[in-house]
């Protein structure tokens, strides 16, 4: 009698080994359209819009077409009404949203960064990686990321020293003059980004 009673270790063990065996559940076509469908962030349809929804966000910018409308997004990009809704509120937050993503992702890699030509050097590959949206701003005269993304490094470049909002504003200006140069003259070229990382790392700050 002993010999032929599990006991509730042996039958969790022997479950165990049942379930184990067991094929998976096949997963449902709802369940797998949802999953890839236009509306989950993941999916490679939503990521698919998302990138033909910026990229005609761009070219829209670049022709300083400010007063574009959400029709002609998404019949630029071949997406439907509904399919832009579900990334964006309207054209305005498609710019914020596209925005904030790049910062997310600069902010990143300069996360551990102490060195000032280092954080220069890693912008530039940064601004020429994304070279589309800074290729439209630029056109447009809009600096407003590439100005938050040297506030992002502002404790390197100013390290211990005491500058005042003049000072930091004068050398803000400077530092895009030169990046902008470098966007609008030379075309992204990264071969060149050396160079103007050591023309940045020469800036200093004005007493004023």
């Amino acid at each position: 009698m002993k010999n032929q009673t599990n006991t509730s270790k042996d039958r969790v063990s022997s479950s165990g080994n049942l379930n184990q065996n067991q094929p998976k559940p096949k997963e449902s076509r709802l369940s797998m359209k949802r999953r890839r469908g236009p509306t989950n962030p993941n999916g490679k349809v939503y990521q698919r819009s998302e990138k033909a929804i910026r990229r005609s966000l761009f070219v829209a910018l670049s022709k300083r077409y400010l007063g574009v409308q959400a029709k002609a997004i998404f019949r630029a990009a071949h997406v439907t009404a509904p399919t832009f809704y579900a990334h964006n509120e309207n054209v305005n937050a498609a710019l914020i949203n596209c925005e904030t993503d790049l910062e997310k992702n600069y902010i990143q890699l300069i996360s551990k960064v102490t060195k000032r030509e280092m954080a220069w050097t890693i912008m530039l590959t940064f601004i020429e990686r994304n070279r589309d949206y800074f290729r439209a701003t630029t056109r447009a005269r809009d600096f407003y990321l590439l100005q938050r993304m040297i506030d992002d490094i502002r404790p390197i470049l100013i390290g211990t020293g005491d500058i005042s909002k003049k000072s930091y504003n004068l050398y803000i200006f400077e530092a895009i003059g030169i990046i902008d140069c470098w966007m609008r003259f030379d075309n992204f070229d990264k071969n060149l980004i050396d160079q103007y990382v050591k023309k940045l790392a020469q800036l200093r700050f004005m007493r004023f």
